[in-house]
């Protein structure tokens, strides 16, 4: 059973407390015009991010270079290796010894991070979640744990942006609205 609806008529912020809440699993497919972004969520949480539309500057190793994880040389030469050989940027960098699990553990959130921020932003939009989360999910380098403050925004709050509080259960308020399921 899906739920989906228009960012118009419920927003974001309640969007993802409810999933966290309610401990959901699945994809939240978020799309406006041709650009789409996917949040996985498993358990309430969020392990994992993608987009059709991720900029430069939110790349991988653009990440890492910013993270001062490696160099702009370094980088060149995986990019030219990645040309070759067609495999993922992530699996080049941790063969070649470059970066360690961890740095790329870092560049991934700090990815998804950038993206999942970027989404906030929009005014206009549709969404739709789903059960059903990618077989080949990388779980093991995206840290869990790193997302532990939730999406806060009070009911009727005419706030613009993310406001960060600590998960607990007792402080955030149910919806006034909660989207409908549609089967």
């Amino acid at each position: 059973m899906a739920l989906e609806g228009s960012l118009r008529d419920f927003d974001l912020f309640s969007l993802f407390n409810m999933i966290k809440i309610q401990g959901k699993s699945g994809t939240l497919v978020l799309s406006r015009g041709q650009e789409f972004v996917k949040v996985f969520f498993d358990q309430g949480e969020i392990v994992g991010c993608d987009s059709n539309q991720v900029r430069l500057e939110d790349r991988v190793g653009t990440m890492l270079v910013r993270l001062g994880r490696l160099s702009g040389e370094e980088l060149m030469q995986i990019v030219q290796l990645q040309r070759q050989t067609l495999k993922l940027m992530g699996t080049l960098l941790l063969e070649s010894g470059k970066v360690t699990a961890q740095d790329l553990q870092d560049a991934l959130f700090n990815q998804a991070m950038a993206i999942i921020y970027r989404t906030f932003r929009w005014k206009e939009g549709d969404y739709r979640f789903d059960s059903m989360l990618p077989l080949d999910l990388d779980r093991e380098h995206f840290l869990r744990s790193q997302w532990t403050p939730c999406l806060w925004k009070p009911p009727g709050s005419r706030m613009s942006g993310p406001r960060f509080k600590s998960v607990c259960r007792t402080s955030l308020r149910p919806w006034p609205k909660p989207p409908r399921d549609k089967g």
